[in-house]
Formats: C-alpha cells, sequence, structure tokens
C-alpha cells in the first residue's frame, strides 16, 4: 500500500486517515455511503484515480468531517483530476449553481440519519433508463419524503434542466394536480392548449426530475402524469404515496423502516451503527444538548426503538420527550400506551397502528384545553399564522387556553412546527400524518362544520382586506401573503361553494382575489373559481358579482380569450350602470380598453379609455385619472405620435407629483424616458429612468426596479455602451427571477442576448434569445414574440443564414403591423440593416420568395422555425 504523503497527501490517503479516525472499517464506511466494500478498498488503494463525483458525495455524507476536512479532501479530488479537470470542475460547478435556481427542493430542517444503502439503492432505480416514474410507497410516518429529497438531492447533477419538488400534501382535488405542477414550473396557460398540453410543450426535450410528494389522495391523476412523462421523454419523476399508481411502466420501491437492534443487545459502541437508535439520539439532543447514551440507558433506548418498528416520525415524536423523561420512563410509559391503544383499523398495517398509538400517546399528555386547540388546527391547510389561529380557533373564548400559550406547548410538544414566513411572521405548520390524526379529532369532537365556517370566514375576511391593498404601498407584500395562504383559500372557498349556499360569500371572495390569481400567474385556476362562484351565485349583491364578472373577464383576457373577455366585462358594466356605481363603470371601461388594446384596435383603446378618464375626474379620483393619462400616452407612443404621447404622459407627471406618491411618480417618468428612447434623445431617457430608478428605490418597490435597470440597459445599448447594458441587464435578471417574474425574465434575456449579439457571442445570443422567445410564447406576450424573432432573424443574417433571416423579419414585420406596434429608433435600425444585408445576400427574387415563405407563416410556425423545433 502507498504511503500516505502528509505534505501534500492524496484523495486515497486521505481517505483512509478518516475512516481510521471515525473507527469504521472499509466495510463499515462502504455500507454507511451505500458503496461496495471493493470500491472503497480501490479508492483507498489507488493514488493515481480521480474518483467520480457521486462516490465523493457519498463518502462526505457518510463520513462526519469538519469543514476543514471537507475542503481538504475536494482539494484532493481536484488533484487528482489535474489542472484541466479541475479547471471542468469550476465549470461544472458554475452551470450547478446555474441549474440551482432552478430547483425547487426545499431545505431540511434537521441533518438526515441513516438509509445510505436504500438512497443507493432508490439512486441506481431512478437512474435506470427504463425507469419514467418511481413511487416510493409506504405508510404514513415512514419517512418517504425525506427519503425522496435525499435521493433528489444525490441524482441533481444528472438532471441538468433542474430536480422540481411539488408538495400535494394539501391538494384532494385530482383536477388541481396540474396547476399545481405548472405553478411550481412557473409555466401559464397556453391560449388554445390544455394546461397538460402547454405543461408537455414546456418540458419537452428537458432533462429534469419532478418529485411529487403524497399524491394517495388524488390517485385519479395519475394519468395525467403518466400522459405527460410520455410527451417529455426525457422527464423522470420520483413520487411519494401511501398507495402504488397502479400505472403500466410505474415502479415501485417500498420505503423501509430505519434498522433497529433486536435482543441480544449490542454492545454500545455497536449501539449507533443502527439507523433508528442514530436519529434517536440525533432528536433526543435537539430537544435535551447534554443528551447521551449511557451503559445504563442503552437497553432502554434499544427497546425504545425496537417496540416503534423504526418508524422514523414515531421515533422522532417520543425522543423530543427526553427534555422531561428519561429513557427508562419514556420506555415505561411509551409500553403502557401501546398496550392502552394499539389503536386504528384492524385492516390498518401494524406499523400504521404503531404510529398511530404513538401519536395517540402523544396527544394523550395534553392537557383538555390543548387537546382542543390541537385538533381545532386542523381546520387550516398547508400551514397557519397566529393572528389566524386567534381568529379562527377562540373566536367564543372557549379554548380555555391562551392561544400564544397553547400554541408554544404544541411546539414543545413537537406536534407542531415553526417555519419563516412572509415579512418575518412565523407560520405554524403540521407533519401530514399528524395533521390527518389531528382532523380525527376534529371531527369526533362534533366541532368540524363550525370551525370550517370561521375558517372561510376569516379567509374571505382577508381577501377583501387585500383587494382594498392592492393599489397602495402594501401591493406586493399581500401578493406574496395571498401565496402564502392559498391552500387556506382554496378550502374557504370549498366552504362558499357548498351546495346549500347561494354562492354569495364564494362571488365575494372570488372577486376579490380576481388580482392576486391575475398577477401571481394562476390565471386558469382562479378562473375556474370565479365562474363556478358566478354559476352559483346569481342572486349574489350586483357590486359583488360586478367585481366577479370584471375578474373573469380579466383572467379570460389574459389566457387570450378576446371574445369571452369582451362578454364579462360587457355585462359587469350593464350591472354598474343598473346600479349607478360610477366608479365601477369607469373600471368595467377600463377593462374593455385593454381588450381592445390587445386586439390591436388603438382607436378603440383610446376612446375607452377616455370615457373612463372623464368618470374618474367627476369622481375626482386622482390616482385613476393619472393612471389613465399615462395609458393615452402608451397609446399614442406605440403608435408613433410621440408629441402626444409626451403631453398626456407629462400631465400625469405632475398628477402624480401633487400626490406624493413615490410608484406612480416613478411610473410616470419612465414612461416618459420611452418616448425619449422611441425618438433617440437618450440622455433624457436616461436621466429620466435614473430618476425613476431612484424613486423604485425609495419606496422598495422590488418588483419595478428591475423594469427600471432593463429599461436603462436598453438606453445604453441604443447608444453603443454594450458593457454597461449587460451589467444593468444582468442585475435586472437576478432580481426579476428573485421575484419570479416571467415577463421581466424574459426582457433581460432579451437585452441580454442583443448584447451578446453585438459582442460576437453568436452562440450565447441564440440561447438568450431563445430561452427570452420560449417565455414570450407560453405567456402569449405578442409584442414581445415580435421583438424576439427580430433578435433572433439578426442574429440569422450577421451568421449567413439570410433566407431563415428573412422568414424572421417578414413574420415579425406583419405581426408588428396587425398589432401596430411602431418600433423604436435604434430597433427599427438594427432590423433595416438586417434586412438590407439579407437582401444583398439572396438577390432580389430569393428575396422576395423568402419574404412571401415568412408572411405565409402561422406564428406558432414562425416560433417554432426561429426555436429549431421544426424541420426548415
Amino acid at each position: 500500500m502507498p504511503e500516505e504523503n502528509a505534505a501534500d497527501p492524496s484523495f486515497a490517503a486521505l481517505l483512509r486517515r478518516y475512516r481510521r479516525a471515525a473507527g469504521l472499517t472499509q466495510e463499515q464506511l462502504a455500507e454507511r455511503a451505500g458503496l461496495s466494500a471493493r470500491a472503497v478498498s480501490d479508492l483507498e488503494r489507488d493514488e493515481g484515480r480521480a474518483p467520480r463525483r457521486d462516490s465523493v458525495d457519498l463518502l462526505l455524507a457518510a463520513l462526519d468531517l469538519t469543514v476543514d476536512e471537507r475542503a481538504a479532501l475536494e482539494r484532493a479530488v481536484a488533484q487528482a483530476r489535474g489542472t484541466a479537470h479541475a479547471a471542468q470542475d469550476t465549470s461544472a460547478a458554475g452551470s450547478a449553481a446555474e441549474r440551482k435556481t432552478r430547483d425547487t427542493l426545499p431545505a431540511q430542517p434537521t441533518p438526515f440519519i441513516g438509509r445510505e444503502r436504500e438512497i443507493a439503492a432508490v439512486r441506481e432505480r431512478l437512474l435506470d433508463p427504463e425507469t419514467r416514474l418511481l413511487t416510493l410507497t409506504g405508510p404514513g410516518g415512514m419517512g418517504k419524503t425525506r427519503l425522496a429529497l435525499q435521493v433528489a438531492a444525490a441524482v441533481r447533477d444528472q438532471f441538468p434542466d433542474g430536480v422540481i419538488f411539488v408538495a400535494l400534501a394539501v391538494i384532494t382535488d385530482p383536477d388541481l394536480v396540474l396547476p399545481t405542477v405548472a405553478q411550481v414550473l412557473n409555466v401559464k396557460e397556453t391560449p388554445g392548449q390544455t394546461l397538460g398540453e402547454t405543461l408537455a410543450t414546456s418540458l419537452h426535450g428537458k432533462r429534469l426530475l419532478l418529485v411529487l410528494d403524497n399524491f394517495e389522495q388524488i390517485l385519479p391523476a395519475a394519468p395525467a402524469v403518466m400522459d405527460l412523462l410520455a410527451v417529455a421523454s426525457e422527464v423522470k419523476a420520483l413520487i411519494t404515496s401511501r398507495a402504488a399508481l397502479h400505472l403500466r411502466g410505474e415502479r415501485l420501491h417500498q420505503v423501509s423502516p430505519l434498522t433497529v437492534p433486536m435482543p441480544p443487545l449490542p454492545s454500545l459502541e455497536a449501539l449507533s451503527q443502527y439507523e433508528a437508535v442514530r436519529l434517536f439520539i440525533a432528536r433526543a439532543r435537539d430537544a435535551r444538548p447534554d443528551f447521551a447514551v449511557t451503559n445504563e440507558t442503552a437497553p432502554a433506548v434499544a427497546e425504545i426503538c425496537a417496540r416503534l418498528d423504526g418508524l422514523p416520525l414515531a421515533i422522532e415524536l417520543v425522543a423530543a420527550r427526553t427534555r422531561v423523561l428519561s429513557p427508562e420512563a419514556l420506555l415505561a410509559r411509551l409500553g403502557e400506551r401501546l398496550r392502552m391503544a394499539t389503536g386504528g383499523a384492524r385492516d390498518l398495517p401494524d406499523r400504521q397502528r404503531t404510529l398511530r398509538a404513538a401519536i395517540d400517546w402523544s396527544y394523550s399528555l395534553l392537557d383538555p384545553a390543548e387537546q382542543r386547540l390541537f385538533a381545532r388546527l386542523a381546520v387550516f391547510a398547508g400551514g397557519r399564522t397566529l393572528e389566524a389561529v386567534e381568529a379562527v380557533c377562540d373566536v367564543d373564548g372557549d379554548l380555555g387556553i391562551e392561544v400564544v400559550d397553547g400554541v408554544e406547548s404544541l411546539l414543545d410538544k413537537s406536534l407542531l412546527r415553526q417555519e419563516d414566513g412572509p415579512g418575518d411572521e412565523a407560520r405554524l405548520v403540521m407533519l401530514e400524518t399528524i395533521h390527518e390524526y389531528a382532523r380525527e379529532r376534529l371531527v369526533a369532537s362534533g366541532e368540524q362544520e363550525r370551525l370550517k365556517e370561521e375558517h372561510a370566514r376569516y379567509f374571505l375576511a382577508l381577501a377583501e382586506r387585500a383587494w382594498e391593498a392592492r393599489l397602495g404601498s402594501e401591493r406586493q407584500p399581500w401578493l406574496v401573503r395571498l401565496e402564502v395562504e392559498h391552500d387556506n383559500l382554496r378550502a374557504a372557498l370549498q366552504v362558499w361553494l357548498q351546495e346549500d349556499r347561494d354562492g354569495a360569500e364564494a362571488v365575494r371572495m372570488a372577486g376579490a382575489l380576481r388580482w392576486f390569481w391575475q398577477h401571481n400567474g394562476h390565471s386558469p385556476e382562479g378562473r375556474t373559481w370565479l365562474e363556478r362562484a358566478l354559476a352559483q351565485g346569481p342572486a349574489a349583491p350586483p357590486a359583488s358579482r360586478a367585481r366577479a364578472l370584471n375578474g373573469a373577464g380579466t383572467l379570460s383576457l389574459q389566457q387570450g380569450e378576446f371574445g369571452q373577455a369582451q362578454v364579462l366585462h360587457d355585462e359587469a358594466l350593464t350591472v354598474y350602470r343598473a346600479i349607478d356605481d360610477r366608479a365601477g363603470v369607469a373600471e368595467s371601461l377600463n377593462n374593455l380598453s385593454w381588450v381592445a388594446h390587445r386586439r390591436g384596435d388603438h382607436g378603440q383603446e383610446q376612446i375607452l379609455v377616455e370615457q373612463a378618464l372623464a368618470l374618474w375626474r367627476e369622481l375626482a379620483d386622482k390616482g385613476r385619472v393619472a393612471d389613465a393619462l399615462g395609458r393615452l400616452g402608451n397609446i399614442a407612443r406605440s403608435i408613433g405620435d410621440y408629441g402626444q404621447a409626451r403631453t398626456f404622459l407629462e400631465q400625469s407627471l405632475i398628477l402624480c407629483r401633487k400626490q406624493g406618491e413615490f410608484d406612480a411618480i416613478a411610473v410616470s417618468l419612465g414612461n416618459l424616458a420611452l418616448v425619449e428612447t422611441a425618438i433617440g434623445d437618450y440622455a433624457r431617457a436616461c436621466a429620466l429612468h435614473e430618476e425613476a430608478l431612484a424613486l423604485f428605490r425609495q419606496a422598495g418597490n422590488t418588483l419595478s426596479i428591475p423594469i427600471a435597470l432593463d429599461n436603462l440597459g436598453e438606453v445604453a445599448f441604443a447608444t453603443g455602451d454594450y458593457i454597461r447594458a449587460q451589467v444593468l441587464h444582468e442585475e435586472a435578471l437576478v432580481l426579476d427571477r428573485d421575484s419570479e417574474d416571467e415577463w421581466g425574465i424574459a426582457f433581460s434575456l432579451h437585452g441580454l442576448g442583443n448584447v451578446a449579439l453585438e459582442l460576437g457571442e453568436y452562440a450565447r445570443a441564440r440561447t438568450l434569445h431563445g430561452e427570452a422567445l420560449t417565455m414570450r410564447r407560453t405567456m402569449g406576450d405578442k409584442p414581445g414574440i415580435i421583438d424576439s424573432l427580430e433578435g433572433i432573424a439578426i442574429l440569422a443574417s450577421r451568421e449567413g443564414q439570410a433566407t431563415h433571416a428573412a422568414y424572421f423579419l417578414a413574420a415579425a414585420a406583419d405581426l408588428r403591423t396587425a398589432l401596430n406596434i411602431s418600433p423604436y429608433v435604434h430597433e427599427q435600425t438594427r432590423a433595416q440593416q438586417a434586412l438590407n444585408t439579407v437582401r444583398a445576400a439572396l438577390g432580389d427574387d430569393a428575396f422576395a420568395a423568402a419574404w412571401a415563405a415568412g408572411q405565409a407563416l402561422s406564428l406558432e410556425e414562425a416560433i417554432r422555425l426561429a426555436l429549431d423545433e421544426a424541420p426548415t
């Protein structure tokens, strides 16, 4: 065996040193890491071989190393691979960092204990080329979710397009599975396609892992998942479920309990090799940092783990009690409780009955008031705030305990968990198995219907508070809060839509949530709720019904259904006129103007905005007057009437300054700057955008800051300052991704694509423009599609692909004419230069033929060709 070099240790030498320091044989390390003993032996013997990255990760997880030791081992890996390979690793690390932005694996609150061999087995099955869908099955509390997350983390390098985690525990309607997957993937429904088709299109060609967690209550949705995998052939699914999905091609893995010691009791040193004991010790130390297993307590610890059959959740519940009880006392109480509550239906698996007994035991240790609170908390879905608990669970003052005290007690007893929520407001969550038990207790209490009513009433009030704040400075915090409460909002709407109700509250609530669904990417789902509410609540108060009609119309427009949007907004207008609600009439007219805008009918759009403006002036609603003037200015700008545009926008700015609303002032400044950009006055445009950016930052408007940065980037690009443009667009892109603003992300990508093109980085330009166009197609952003097609056309002209460039220029020109959208000066100049280049390269006859062919393409055909998704 080669000698270890202390000055410059190799990977093999360090591995031997750290294994021996841990007191492990090669066989024991292999078992912990999920490797073969031969593999460990080879790694320790072969000084010159570069170890595989996945083997290194498994060994790092199996060895309890310090930060310095891990760093030394990583340096040895890089050294073994050589300078070239080390550089390649740096690049790969950068790629991994980029990919991480597309991963949605949640951070784990506690270290993962045990299951090394099972992780390796599941990993191997998942990466088998024949495996498309692998289901981890087992009863509640077995640790399916944690195992799936650990496996997903171990294989993420095999899925360059991301590892996506979708929590389904609170979803009970199979029809909501695809919308939930789409929400996590940030995929919006494409007009003319089902959501399944849009998802399939988005995932086509991507190497991606979908982790779908807690599927058992929505098994009818399983075929839709398989349909998705059938189209997206490089996507795999890892699913956790208490029951098999029974799909053709499904592979099953029954999750095993943690290993437990059996009589005769092993030595104290060997006891920690059992997974259940290691988990018990770790969680006991969380509760009591000085906890240690001694010769006296070892038999009780071993017996507890054996009695609990190695079920992780049961072990965690019991171990948390070491804060106040010794292992011997725990065993005595646990043994008595298990005999008293062998629990559950007789057809349940034994282990599930044992788990029920463990939870029942924890529940029995609560005093009556705590038990009452525990059961009432089950009415919530997906978490709850302390404010909501106080409003719903003790509305009649009959709880018998201060809510704060009760919550603290449940947290101490591990029946509740605390997570960070928006605005530093803590959220209280339950593990799903415990939540199920709490629901059973709520039903048994006879209070379920009353609590559901209180819950629905609270979230109706919350939705209407958010509606009132939607136009002010609290707009963004409310959008974040509503997103976090989405599952509770769904549960409340379901209550208001029960068959024995008149639907009035459902209409109120759905109408109040319209703006949330619109701005947070839930248009298909929101439209469904609105349509159900309107169908059930024809006798709802007229004002509430008109608001819901406007909401349904807005979401229909967002999905590209202009005709339906027109019908709904017209009906809302009729209702508002009937009840003489002038503010509502103005709102409906404004909504109808957006329909005209999306249809490219700027004349009708202007007439409708002017009518709304007249009403807002009568109502002295200065904020909406300023908005309308801004709209008129943007209409004028879009058709190239820059003088009129400047007049309207300056009037809007004057009003905004009088009101002192930073956001509104900044928006007006930005709109004025766009006029200056359009006519080529870049110095004034830059000054206006910078003033707007400063105000957005002063107001803390995180959504608008990247817009201002992108606009400044456009000005820098127009003046030829490509490096400054790149910096500005990249800063905007980071912020857009943080806020998940897909429109902003696409705009930033497009700007970066233009910069890369001018810097001669054609491959990068192609990637960036392709990503932007893909997103704009999904969103139905036709003006953005024009820009993307022109950008790709310019790239094609630079690369000598004259025929393709002509196709894209023709398709973009036709769409620009149809929508009556004028280009900016610098955009027009670049497009004209490309056109001249293409015409010269092809000659007049060939150019005319290519232009005609481009005009003959449908918009989707042009997009597919630009993305190289269709044959030429």
